[in-house]
């Protein structure tokens, strides 16, 4: 017989066992989930790391387009195909952009834009991105007639019209609105016609507007343009800062000694060229210099002073030096306002440089270039600065109260800061660039006028206070900020700028009297928001476009005020009036394109429909009107399609 016994320990292991089994079924849901969102998490970062190397290789190309074009475009003789061709060959063989570009034609085979792709990534983690760069109209020649024809007239064809630089929206109708909410009314009878073939001031026709569009749609119709103005901003603000710093000069001037071993070296009248280990002034110890000194120059050089060197306040006559000048130190110019200095070369200082001291200061003309290391001040008044090279300095001073009378035939670079404080009357005229690699301050009230002949740029903020009657600026090329342009004081004068005002960051104006007029003779581009303040009693005309990736917020245009604008008005977020509208606002031919909400309220009251002018009224999200528009008896027109 045998004999059996129960034993446990085979059910204790199939609880175990099941318990195991439990488990997985839990865990391994829970981790594939964990593993997805990692996975989602890396090609995330992937993607945007793709993006990134194609909006890289593009501003490369971009950059090197504007150079190759010399940022004429159309008008260019080097934007041929060709040329676009071979630069693309060039930059697809960079590689450390590691991204590919695409040359795409349109239905005539003419090349219309760059497609950026690049990839990042590995194995089915790869994410590409992919970003475009629009090219302007090829160049055309224009046609030549013969000159041995004998036909008073030529008979070859006229050259081709010339096409717009940016691409021409296509929206679905010449108004594009939304209700407020469903079943409000969609405000169309606040639309007059004014184009040709309409009875001007009548209600714009029905199929002409559209209220039922989807905002990809109009993402799709105005992206083009706007994305093409987005990439002027970056390419104008890249391009003004090229070979600037460092400077050569700069690198010179640091290199000069400023060890002093000698005592202080005092000169009272004309003699030959100067070599001091040590202080050098020009001076005459028993009483005022009237007496002409003259210091001649030796291997180009008249003087060369390892500390300091001053020209002292009691020179009253001619001073002439005849060669290059260094400074170890600083350098002061404290002459009377009745002496004539003449310096025949260039002016080399490591330190610091001060024109004036106690008392204004006379007539000085540097005929080369004045390089200063530290910072340049002009403490006192000045007769008459003339500079026929170029000015490059540390920093820039110009202190407060005083007159300035200032002609500089080349350019002025500032390593640093600039700061212009109140001044009185006369003028600053630059010949070429004035470039800051810091910010450009002027503080306080001006009575003088302030003109740039070429472009006018900052890496910082540039800040204008008021402008009296007196006051007045003018830049020739474009106005450039890589962050804000402000004009925080009220303009009595005239603001002038003979290309376009560019700014990575915001764009404020503050105006308010009649004669303050804003002329911008090609566009207003922001990559922030763009603010009016004050009461608009003058004019702000801008040539071609504006555009702001941020908000844009005008307040009131009174009667004898108006917005006239030569093309588009467009922003990304918002456009709101904040105050009374009775002045003209006129798109002359252009659109106001607004990808967001544009608000009116009833700030329009008080215009009628021949005021407020436009080919295209476009907003991607919420317009509002004073709820009065909508009543049925409501039928007055205020903005006119042209």
């Amino acid at each position: 017989m045998f004999k059996y016994s129960r034993s446990d320990k085979g059910g204790t292991l199939m609880l175990v066992f099941g318990f195991i089994i439990m488990l997985s079924f839990i865990a391994v849901p829970l981790a594939m989930n964990t593993n997805v969102g990692l996975l989602q998490a890396k090609t995330g970062g992937n993607s945007e790391a793709a993006f990134a190397k194609a909006h890289s290789a593009m501003t490369v190309f971009g950059r090197l387009y504007e150079d190759m074009t010399e940022r004429e475009g159309i008008s260019s003789p080097n934007n041929t195909e060709a040329k676009i061709v071979s630069l693309l060959d060039q930059v697809n063989a960079i590689e450390a952009l590691d991204a590919e570009a695409t040359l795409v034609r349109n239905s005539s085979n003419e090349p219309i834009e760059i497609i950026f792709t690049a990839k990042y990534g590995n194995g089915n983690q790869t994410r590409s991105g992919k970003v475009k760069y629009k090219l302007d109209a090829i160049y055309v020649a224009p046609v030549v007639p013969p000159t041995s024809t004998p036909t008073p007239a030529p008979t070859s064809p006229p050259g081709p019209t010339p096409v717009p630089t940016a691409p021409v929206p296509n929206p679905g109708g010449k108004v594009l609105i939304k209700a407020n909410v469903v079943g409000d009314p969609y405000f169309n009878k606040v639309f007059a016609a004014c184009y040709v073939g309409a009875t001007a001031g009548e209600a714009l026709p029905a199929k002409h507007f559209n209220n039922g569009f989807e905002y990809t749609d109009f993402e799709k119709w105005f992206d083009p343009t706007t994305d093409y103005y987005l990439n002027k901003i970056d390419s104008t603000t890249s391009y003004a800062f090229q070979n600037v710093f460092p400077d050569e000069r700069m690198t010179n001037v640091s290199s000069i000694s400023n060890s002093t071993t000698a005592n202080e070296l005092v000169i009272e009248k004309s003699r030959n060229a100067i070599n001091h280990a040590g202080d050098v002034r020009i001076y005459k110890q028993n009483g005022i210099n009237d007496a002409e000194v003259i210091i001649d120059k030796e291997n180009s050089k008249s003087i060369v002073a390892s500390g300091n060197l001053e020209f002292s306040k009691e020179i009253r006559n001619i001073v002439v030096v005849n060669g290059n000048v260094q400074v170890g130190k600083k350098l002061t110019i404290a002459n009377s306002s009745n002496s004539n200095m003449t310096f025949k070369g260039d002016i080399h200082v490591r330190g610091d440089m001060q024109i004036g001291t106690d008392s204004d200061v006379g007539e000085i003309t540097i005929e080369g270039d004045l390089v200063v290391g530290g910072k340049l001040t002009l403490n006192k008044s000045i007769k008459k600065l003339t500079v026929n090279g170029d000015i490059v300095a540390g920093s820039l001073s110009v202190s407060s109260s005083i007159n300035v009378n200032v002609n500089i035939i080349g350019s002025v670079v500032v390593n640093g800061n600039a700061d212009f404080n109140t001044i009185n009357g006369t003028s600053i005229t630059i010949g070429g660039n004035f470039i800051s690699i810091g910010t450009v301050q002027f503080l306080g009230t001006w009575n003088a006028k302030f003109t740039v002949m070429k472009t006018m740029a900052a890496a910082g903020t540039i800040s204008f206070g008021t402008f009296n009657s007196g006051g007045s600026l003018e830049v020739l090329g474009d106005l450039i900020s890589k962050s804000d342009i402000l004009f925080t004081g009220d303009l009595n004068n005239g603001v002038s700028i003979g290309k376009s005002l560019v700014a990575s960051g915001k764009v404020q104006f503050k105006v308010s009297n009649a004669k303050g007029t804003i002329a911008i003779a090609e566009n207003l581009l922001t990559k922030s928001s763009l603010t009016f303040t004050g009461d608009l009693n003058a004019s702000i005309k801008v040539g071609k476009t504006i555009m702001a990736i941020g908000d844009v917020s005008i307040s009131t245009i009174n009667g004898n005020g108006e917005m006239i604008i030569g093309e588009h008005f467009i922003t990304k977020s918002n456009l709101s009036f904040t105050s009374s509208v009775n002045g003209k606002v006129v798109l002359e031919n252009g659109m106001l394109i607004v990808y967001q909400n544009a608000i009116f309220g009833d700030k329009l009251n008080n215009v009628d429909w021949n005021k407020i002018k436009m080919k295209g009224f476009n907003v991607g999200l919420k317009t509002t009107f004073s709820a009065e528009y909508g009543n049925a008896n409501h039928t007055k027109k205020y903005i006119c399609i042209t």
